[in-house]
């Protein structure tokens, strides 16, 4: 095999372009010539063919050829390391292919590649999660959270700590990635938890406080940490590194978020005070000058961001798309969340105000080009204020700078521009402090400290620039790429330590394989005397500067020693350096001062003493290493300067580096040390690398860049692990895998598929002659690069040559075949001619002897319709001529009558005119009259007015009404007292719900960053909170209208009364006056009758009140009344309706507190009865809960006795007697009557003869758990009882006489009954014979016992239920129900077998329908009595209790199923090959990269025996037929979904041929549904049979598509475009294009529904409806039940 074999005809390979990077080419010709081989290419794009000339050493070596291109087969693979030409072109155009179908992750060994789609995708749900969750990486499309859950597995199994490093160029993506892996750490254990505990699968996305908040640092760091720039519109101006720290439960052994910790790297603190045109600052300040409220914007001083200088330099203050206001509150809610106070957020907001206002003082030129400041400067003095500083003392500072020498101290001018420096360096000293602060109250708030670091783990994700190379690079760039060398040379080290390890484990043949070091790199810059040692002798050195810095650059490294380190031509203040991506040169101007701290002694010194106790803390320095960095604005790179790391990381006085002349570190050597540390930190862990990458500068979507992400691939060092993969063998085949696929290349003599290994060996050596390009491990085979695309194009033309010869056979048949198609068709063909022409000729004589018989018809037409004509013409003029002179006649008639109407009208007018002239005479003749009477009595009545008695009466009734009115303003000011109470209930529930709406709200709006749409249950769920909300405060404002209005109405009428009782005291003093004044010579008659009318009253109203306090009623007036009232409402009458209204104003409150507990004696409708009834009640022994209903007897008998009202009293009673029936009848009383243990006592007494008396308690008394009901049970209703009622409907039924013998053979059965019930053994008969204890009958489909012999439990539960109702125990059958229940739950939701739960399930759905008879006849009793009781509170209780049960049988069980029929659905359904000529291979695809991969454990056949199985149980224990529908439904349902979900995310099965086989499982499915007639069924396996028929159908045209869309009618275009992307063209099928994808996903774009999965969770119970049964059938319980007492207790009648 030598290169020349590779370069035949039809071979395709890679030329180099300056604009795609990489075009295609086809060999056209490969032939020798003179000796040498001339070999002519075919390039895209370009009109000339390529040729090459090559001698056959420079073939043989591969010089000057160009690179291979890899098999179709190969184009479009997931992971880079398994392409067979691993070269650039090969890794990028895999790379644009996939991102043109839309998938941006690619692997490259243990690297992830992620490029930018700048465009929201529906791949990073809460379902895509879940389905990542628990596999192993490469069982699934390449993905984020596929290595997010590789490291958390990692961190569990292995124990040992995890880091993710993400790294990438500004716009990459890095932010947006590391946020998605953080936010699946923060739900993969609920995910974990729902898996393993199916009871809690209803999990919906909600997290723990702890979760909550390490989410919420990201709104916090992106607001001060990240500023709009040239390509990323949030981009991280600073390195930073989360560890999220991992806790395990000792209880639930899950590990579970406990905390968070973050180190942060390069603030760009130079964005402060600058940004290049159409960049912006850090966010917070945008967010804080648009969504500052009213009040504080006036404190702080806060304007537009234009009025700004630190704001309006970039030109662009607004982000299209971004809602300042919006993020404000978001970033607000995120403090909040980590737990640090408003007070401290308002004081970080004046922080920021006060450097905004920083920026605006205006620095001016003074004389001798001095600077300074205007005192009274705006700006100036805001600033000062809110830093709590002097101005005078802050703007000395700026302007003048202390210069100290040996001997003294000089205080000297600074220069315009020093001074702006001065201005800027003590803004960004600031902001760099703000920022620290902030990650230490992180870490603070969020860090677990509780246990030690060997009890907790951790998975760090770093967040971190990438390579950096621009027209013009600073000292920014050189610590940024000085970083990327140490990031790279960790990962060459991992890749080149997994790369051996594989060889050692395999046991192959290796030698050392050589790969590029960039330690030496990492030495010059970082070493004793390195680049960053110079720098910061420099640094130290007073005369120090950025010439000298360069010349001793030159002197120590321009020399052929070093390597990487190289002097520019042209240039003397440039230096460049030789990078492991490219070489990049670097100005030195402005190193000196970035890297030493410029803020001076004098500064610190005035923040330190500052009043504001904020500042005070952000200016303490700590361990003294505090940096600040002055900026030259003459460098206008997007990077001016930086900070040094965070406070939380190590800081030691030893740092090996120089200190700058005030004594502080440099920031090079800190950064040089955070670097150490964090290698540390990430050789202390297990690294897992993604690279983000950006595919274009303009940050359209899909839109891909080659040159650009070349570049990048380059930088990020994708390329070297790929080169490392290269030197070895980087093919790796399963002997399995290989065999299955290269089989064809030997003769089928050979084959021998028993032993894979030595049938990989004979293919080899057959195919292979150079042994160094393959290796052969202990359980894979490995290859050379290159010798897999040799092996396909074997392969591939051993399938051609096999294809041809079929081709060639079946040709042949078919065109013999058409030979003898078209020889019978001739002969066919001439018959019909001949025929034809026959038929001609007989149909033109046909044709000439119709014509003529058309024109005899057609003239007689025309004849007849002509005289038609006529006559119709005629009779129209005739009928015109009579119509008018008709007309003519009646119009003289209408012209008459009009004029008679006329007179008529005329005549009538004149005649009422008179008539009404006369009736206004008389009436004011009549008014004339009556006026004289009025006057003259009118004069009379005033008369009397003016008498003592008419005023006194006057005076009486003004007081009453003045006591009425008082007496009635204070009850309205106590209903305002509570209308107001009500508003603040309301009100506080109003709070409540617009906190639980804005946290829903909050959620809703930072899902909907990351979910295009949300799902339609949150969508309902916020319509609905918005709604109720709006609900609320409408009812609120409605509560506080209606209170003004009614306290303004209070106010108005008790302001009447005040005026009406002022003016009636003013007429009192007036009388009083008159009286005095009257004349000595009064009537002295009058005055006596005066004060007879008074001795009168106060003598009726002594006598009132002493009958009240007696119990006797006088006779007359209110205390007869109010006693009558009072008495009635003792016994619980009704009070007739003028008594009521009189005596309502007096006795209200008695009345209220005595309807509450009123008890009404049952009268019959002789009133004399009534009195022996309640006269034996005082003798006979009665219950002490109502001795009070005997003692208001007593005292009404009494009563009745001693007062000479007891006529009026019995008509009273008489007359109420139906009222109070009535009132029994419509208001829900309960009848509780003597117990029978009572009337036997009575008996005994010799009282049995007298009737018993009944009692009518209000429902409303009755205790909610119905204690001391068995004292009072019901009365039995025995048919004697209802047969005897029906004829005494107005008697109690205790009153109904009975013989002697029929009384004693009850009172037997009935004590007999009762021991029976309140036996405490029968509950235990029941709950554990038979329920815990009992043997269920097994199903069996030969032998199907009968109804009553497996549902005898509910059945005798519901007869015992029956009977303790018929004996009133009601209390006694609520304990012993909720027993019954809880043992049916706790033995049936152990899941421990289908038997038990089928079996409880279904007697507890008969039990429901048992309780529904018992309910209709105690309905019955109810309408058959009059009277009824408690028990239909009972039942309706117990009843929902039991529906409870059912629901909650039915949810568990369907879990437990749920449960393993999910795990049978692939196997069964996906990997199951039961369609024989149609297998395909097991692994899938060519590049399943699962060391096993997953063998169908479970087939067809078994699933459908699982199915049946679950039938037949069904069937056999009398399911509820629309319970068992349901089950069946929601097994195929859970089916359907998990295989789909399933197949749409695994990429191995996604071919035609295992279409087929799916769709064979499938219709096997549906034909079980038909067989159990589930035609619901199938629908639920709709999706699935849709997709296995979209594998089947073709993909390489539009018109295809359609048809696609058409017959998928069920997959939106989401989901078509995933499976189409991840569709796997076996031989000679041609791959989907990127123009198909790329049109479908226009089409996605557009529709509503996205879902890429289908939705998992469980359906809700439709309950059917209950069904009473015929009757209460308990002979069904077997004979070896050992059931005494039940069995006594069915036998007794």
């Amino acid at each position: 095999m030598s290169q020349v074999d590779f370069y035949n005809q039809g071979t395709r390979v890679w030329f180099p372009d300056p604009t795609k990077g990489f075009v295609s080419g086809t060999v056209l010709s490969n032939e020798e010539v003179d000796g040498k081989i001339k070999i002519v290419f075919d390039i895209e794009g370009r009109e000339k063919h390529h040729e090459l000339l090559l001698t056959k050493e420079e073939m043989k070596q591969g010089k000057n050829l160009p690179q291979l291109r890899n098999p179709p087969v190969l184009e479009g693979i997931d992971d880079l390391t398994l392409l067979s030409h691993l070269h650039e072109p090969a890794v990028l155009h895999n790379v644009k292919l996939r991102y043109s179908q839309e998938q941006i992750y690619t692997y490259s060994g243990i690297v992830l590649i992620a490029l930018n789609p700048f465009q929201r995708l529906p791949i990073y749900t809460h379902d895509i999660m879940k389905a990542y969750s628990g596999k192993r990486r490469g069982e699934l499309e390449p993905h984020l959270f596929a290595v997010a859950e590789e490291a958390y597995r990692n961190m569990l199994k292995e124990n040992r700590n995890q880091s993710i490093i993400v790294s990438g160029e500004s716009g990459a993506g890095k932010t947006q990635s590391a946020k998605y892996i953080m936010r699946y750490f923060a739900t993969v254990d609920d995910i974990d938890k729902s898996r393993s505990e199916p009871e809690s699968e209803d999990f919906s996305g909600t997290m723990s406080e702890i979760e909550e908040a390490v989410l919420a640092t990201n709104p916090i760091m992106e607001a001060f940490g990240n500023a709009k720039t040239t390509r990323n519109d949030n981009s991280s101006r600073f390195g930073k590194y989360i560890e999220i720290q991992f806790l395990k439960d000792p209880n639930s052994q899950r590990v579970k978020i406990c905390g968070a910790k973050t180190r942060t790297y390069l603030l760009e603190r130079s964005r402060l005070v600058f940004q290049p045109l159409t960049e912006r600052n850090y966010h917070i300040f945008y967010q804080l000058c648009a969504g500052c409220p009213a009040a504080e914007r006036k404190e702080l001083g806060i304007s537009s961001f234009e009025e700004y200088h630190y704001l309006n330099q970039g030109g662009e203050g607004i982000i299209p798309g971004v809602d300042d206001v919006e993020e404000f509150a978001i970033t607000q809610r995120a403090l909040s969340a980590i737990g640090i106070p408003v007070s401290s957020q308002w004081n970080i907001f004046r922080l920021c105000a006060a450097l905004l206002h920083i920026g605006n003082i205006e620095i001016i030129d003074a004389r001798n080009d001095d600077s300074q400041i205007n005192s009274s400067d705006p700006a100036l003095e805001i600033a000062c204020k809110l830093l709590g500083v002097s101005p005078i003392e802050f703007s000395k500072w700026i302007v003048k700078k202390q210069i100290r020498t040996r001997m003294e101290t000089i205080v000297a001018n600074r220069k315009t521009y020093d001074a702006i420096v001065c201005r800027d360096s003590i803004a960004k000293f600031l902001y760099s402090k703000l920022f620290d602060w902030l990650v230490d109250m992180i870490n603070k708030n969020l860090a677990y400290e509780k246990k030690s670091k060997e009890e907790l783990s951790f998975i760090g994700v770093l967040d971190i620039y990438g390579f950096e190379h621009f027209q013009k690079n600073s000292f920014e760039q050189f610590c940024i790429n000085y970083a990327n060398e140490k990031l790279q040379q960790e990962f060459n080290q991992h890749v080149f330590k997994l790369e051996q390890d594989e060889y050692v484990n395999e046991k192959i043949e290796w030698s050392f394989i050589d790969f590029y070091d960039n330690q030496p790199c990492i030495d010059m810059i970082e070493s004793r005397f390195g680049i960053l040692a110079l720098l910061d002798e420099e640094c130290r050195l007073p005369s120090g500067s950025d010439k000298s810095l360069i010349s001793k650059l030159y002197q120590k490294f321009n020399n052929k020693e070093s390597k990487f380190f190289k002097k520019p031509r042209f240039s003397q203040d440039e230096f460049t350096i030789v990078h492991y991506a490219l070489d990049v040169t670097y100005q030195v101007e402005g190193f000196i001062e970035k890297n030493k701290d410029t803020v001076s002694d004098e500064q610190l010194d005035l923040l330190q003493k500052s009043s504001n106790d904020f500042i005070k803390e952000l200016t303490q320095i700590k361990d003294d290493v505090e940096i600040t960095s002055p900026v030259s604005p003459t460098n206008r790179r997007i990077s001016l300067g930086f900070s040094s790391i965070s406070p939380t990381s190590p800081r030691r006085t030893s740092i090996g580096g120089f200190k700058s002349k005030n004594g502080k570190h440099t920031l090079g050597s800190i950064f040089k040390k955070s670097l150490i540390d964090l290698m540390t930190t990430i050789r202390s862990t297990d690294a897992h690398y993604i690279r983000c990458i950006k595919p274009n500068q303009a940050k359209e979507a899909f839109e891909f860049d080659p040159m650009m992400v070349l570049s990048q691939l380059r930088a990020c060092g994708v390329l070297e692990t790929i080169r490392i993969s290269c030197a070895g063998y980087p093919t790796r085949w399963t002997f399995q895998e290989f065999v299955e696929r290269y089989y064809l290349l030997i003769n089928s003599k050979d084959w021998d598929f028993n032993d894979p290994k030595s049938f990989s060996l004979k293919i080899v050596s057959n195919t292979i002659k150079d042994e160094d390009k393959f290796q052969v491990g202990l359980t894979k085979i490995f290859f050379r690069t290159g010798m897999l695309a040799y092996l396909e194009k074997l392969r591939s033309d051993k399938l051609k040559k096999c294809v041809i010869f079929v081709q060639k056979n079946a040709r042949r048949f078919v065109y013999q075949r058409r030979y003898q198609e078209l020889k019978k068709s001739a002969i066919i063909i001439q018959n019909h001619i001949r025929s034809a022409i026959a038929k001609s000729k007989l149909r033109e004589l046909t044709e000439e002897h119709a014509a003529i018989v058309i024109q005899k018809y057609i003239r007689r037409f025309l004849a007849k319709k002509r005289y038609n004509q006529i006559k119709s013409s005629t009779l129209f003029i005739q009928a015109r001529i009579r119509s008018y002179f008709a007309r003519k006649s009646l119009t003289g008639l209408r012209k008459e009558l009009a004029a008679i109407k006329i007179q008529k009208v005329f005549r009538g007018q004149n005649a009422r005119h008179k008539y009404i002239q006369a009736r206004k005479d008389i009436i004011f003749v009549q008014s004339c009259i009556r006026r004289h009477f009025a006057t003259k009595e009118f004069k009379a009545l005033k008369a009397e007015a003016k008498s003592i008695s008419y005023m006194k009466k006057l005076n009486y009734q003004l007081e009453n009404k003045v006591f009425e009115l008082s007496q009635s303003l204070t009850q309205k000011e106590k209903d305002n007292q509570q209308y107001e109470e009500k508003i603040k209930t309301m009100d506080s529930q109003i709070q409540i719900w617009k906190e639980k709406f804005e946290r829903l709200d909050n959620r809703f709006k930072e899902n909907s960053e990351h979910v295009s749409e949300g799902s339609a249950e949150q969508k309902r769920e916020i319509a609905e909170l918005k709604e109720n909300r709006n609900h609320l405060e409408a009812r609120i404002s409605q509560l506080k209208n209606e209170n003004v209005r009614i306290v303004k109405s209070k106010e108005k009428e008790l302001e009447e009364l005040r005026e009406q009782l002022q003016r009636q005291i003013e007429e009192n003093n007036k009388l009083r006056e008159n009286m005095k004044n009257m004349k000595s010579n009064e009537d002295s008659t009058m005055v006596n009758q005066l004060k007879r009318e008074v001795l009168n009253l106060k003598d009726q109203l002594q006598k009132s009140i002493v009958g009240k306090l007696k119990g006797e009623g006088p006779t007359e007036g209110y205390g007869t009344e109010s006693y009558l009232l009072d008495a009635e409402e003792r016994v619980g009458r009704p009070v007739s309706a003028g008594r009521n209204e009189r005596g309502r104003s007096k006795s209200s409150k008695r009345r209220q507190m005595q309807s509450q507990s009123s008890i009404t004696v049952v009268k019959s409708n002789k009133i004399i009865d009534e009195r022996h009834t309640l006269q034996a009640s005082q003798s006979a022994p009665v219950l002490p809960t109502y001795q009070n209903l005997f003692s208001s007897s007593q005292a009404i008998n009494n009563n009745n006795s001693n007062n000479n009202n007891n006529e009026n009293i019995n008509s009273n009673i008489n007359n109420k007697q139906n009222i109070t029936s009535k009132k029994i009848e419509t208001h829900s009383n309960v009848i509780v009557p003597i117990t029978e243990a009572v009337r036997r006592k009575s008996t005994l007494q010799g009282k049995s003869k007298e009737p018993a008396l009944t009692l009518v308690i209000p429902e409303s008394k009755i205790d909610d758990n119905n204690q001391g009901l068995n004292s009072a049970p019901i009365i039995p209703s025995s048919k004697n009882a209802k047969r005897k009622s029906n004829s005494h409907m107005n008697e109690p039924v205790s009153a109904i006489p009975h013989s002697k013998t029929n009384s004693n053979i009850r009172n037997i059965e009935e004590e007999y009954r009762l021991k029976i019930l309140e036996d405490e053994s029968l509950e235990h008969e029941i709950i554990e014979g038979l329920i815990i204890n009992l043997r269920i009958p097994l199903p069996s489909a030969q032998a199907v016992s009968a109804r009553k012999d497996i549902l005898f439990p509910a059945h005798i539960i519901g007869s015992c239920m029956q009977k303790l109702l018929n004996h009133g125990l009601l209390a006694r059958l609520q304990v012993l129900s909720s027993k019954i229940m809880r043992s049916i739950q706790s033995l049936a939701t152990r899941f421990e077998d289908d038997y038990v739960s089928c079996f409880w399930l279904s007697n507890t759905f008969e039990l429901m329908c048992v309780l529904e008879r018992i309910k209709l006849q105690e309905d019955g009793n109810k309408r058959m009595n009059s009277l009824y009781t408690s028990a239909q509170d009972v039942l309706n209780k117990i009843s929902n209790d039991l529906e409870y049960l059912l629901v909650e049988l039915y949810h568990g069980w369907m879990k437990e199923l749920k449960k393993r029929i999910s795990n049978m659905a692939v196997p069964a359904i996906i990997e199951n090959q039961s369609l024989p000529n149609f297998y395909c291979n097991k692994s899938g695809g060519l590049w399943n990269k699962i060391k096993s991969a997953p063998q169908a454990s479970c087939t067809i056949d078994q699933l459908l025996t699982f199915l049946s199985k679950i039938s037949m149980v069904l069937r056999c224990y009398f399911m509820e037929e629309q319970i068992a529908h349901q089950i069946l439904c929601e097994l195929m349902r859970i089916l359907g979904v998990t295989a789909f979900n399933h197949l749409i995310m695994r990429k191995n099965f996604c071919t035609w041929k295992r279409g087929m086989q799916i769709q064979y499982n499938l219709s096997r499915l549906e034909d079980w549904c038909d067989e159990h007639r589930i035609p619901e069924g199938t629908f639920h396996l709709e999706c699935l049979v849709q997709a296995a028929k979209l594998l089947q159908l073709n993909k390489t045209t539009y018109q295809d598509i359609e048809t696609i869309f058409n017959v998928c009618n069920y997959l939106n275009s989401t989901q078509i475009k995933k499976l189409l992307s991840l569709y796997y063209p076996i031989d000679f099928e041609n791959p989907v294009s990127s123009d198909i994808l790329r049109s479908i996903s226009q089409r996605s774009n557009s529709e509503m529904n996205n879902n890429l999965l289908l939705d998992t969770e469980d359906s809700i119970f439709d309950r059917p409806k209950i069904r009473p049964v015929d009757k209460i059938d308990t002979s069904g319980m077997p004979t070896w039940t050992d059931l005494f007492l039940i069995k006594c207790l069915l036998e007794v009648n």
